[in-house]
């Protein structure tokens, strides 16, 4: 009974063995600079296979996984480059990780695989310790400082040109033009408004005035010194704007003297000028009752002088 049971036993290995992977010849390594190093800084591996030549190698696990559930970071890996030897064959890669949390990092052995003659042969590494360590404080301190160098990012336009106009001369430069585009536009809009009334003749104005007064009909109702007291005040206005004298703050006496040479005056009409001017102040201050003559020669008057003014400028536009 026992021969029949290691007969039974010896077919079943002889069954079994061709499904089992083989250890193969070849060997797995992991180059590290330094298996210690600060939290936050790169560290490269480089991880080395040998096979015998010719054969293609497989991994039995995702490396980056591996590593990612070893606590670390994997920041680059390249590919995997292929250099063949006389009798093997040799697959490198290269991988940067790094790690955040203070303490020792346990690299478990990577396995790879190749199939040889129907057969499956297994090559791995041993375990690989990394201990990453946080900065040390030195002095009284309390600060630590950062890991890595903080690079600033370059201004874009926008941002150089509100920097620009944030500058304290270049803002104090516009406030100053902003208040000098102030005062031009008041100085213009004035100015318009000047001319714009600067055209407005003493002639067309008298006349307007003397139109407003007929309206009114003072002397028609009996206000003749209100009447008469208008009536002056347009006329000294008028020979201000025209002769420029200043006829409201100075007596009769003393204004017509100055007006009787100009080129607009003749004698005729200098007199009843006068005596309209001299009737007004007698009925203004004497309060004198005036005729009913003398109500409409100051009309008269006072619309003739204006005319005889309009002529000859016209006059004289036309000689031009």
């Amino acid at each position: 009974m026992q021969k029949y049971c290691y007969i039974v036993g010896l077919f079943w290995l002889l069954w079994l063995l061709p499904n089992t992977p083989l250890l193969a010849q070849g060997q797995v390594n992991i180059l590290v600079d330094n298996t210690n190093f600060l939290i936050g800084d790169y560290l490269d591996l480089q991880v080395v296979v040998n096979v015998p030549k010719g054969k293609q190698l497989r991994a039995t696990a995702d490396i980056s996984s591996v590593l990612d559930e070893a606590g670390l970071e994997v920041v680059d890996m390249a590919a995997i480059q292929q250099q063949e030897g006389a009798s093997s064959t040799a697959f490198k890669q290269n991988i940067t990780v790094r790690a955040w949390e203070p303490k020792v990092y346990q690299l478990p052995k990577l396995t790879y695989y190749y199939v040889q003659g129907g057969d499956t042969f297994r090559v791995h590494s041993l375990p690989l310790q990394l201990e990453a360590k946080a900065p040390q404080v030195t002095g009284d301190s309390v600060f630590v400082a950062d890991i890595k160098p903080l690079i600033a990012e370059k201004p874009n336009f926008w941002d150089s040109l509100v920097a620009f106009f944030l500058n304290r001369f270049v803002l104090a430069f516009l406030i100053l033009l902003f208040i000098g585009i102030i005062g031009f536009a008041i100085r213009y809009w004035w100015a318009r408004r000047t001319a714009q009334e600067d055209k407005i003749t003493p002639e067309a104005w008298a006349r307007e005035q003397l139109e407003l007064l007929q309206a009114k009909k003072l002397w028609q109702q009996g206000d003749f010194q209100k009447f008469h007291t208008e009536v002056s005040y347009i006329l000294r206005v008028y020979v201000r704007g025209r002769f420029g004298v200043k006829a409201l703050e100075l007596p009769i006496q003393e204004v017509l003297p100055q007006i009787k040479k100009s080129s607009f005056m003749n004698p005729v009409l200098y007199d009843q000028l006068l005596t309209v001017l001299q009737h007004a102040d007698l009925i203004k201050f004497a309060k004198a009752s005036p005729l009913e003559i003398a109500n409409k020669e100051a009309m008269e008057v006072s619309y003739l002088l204006i005319e005889t003014v309009e002529k000859q400028l016209a006059a004289k536009l036309k000689q031009k």
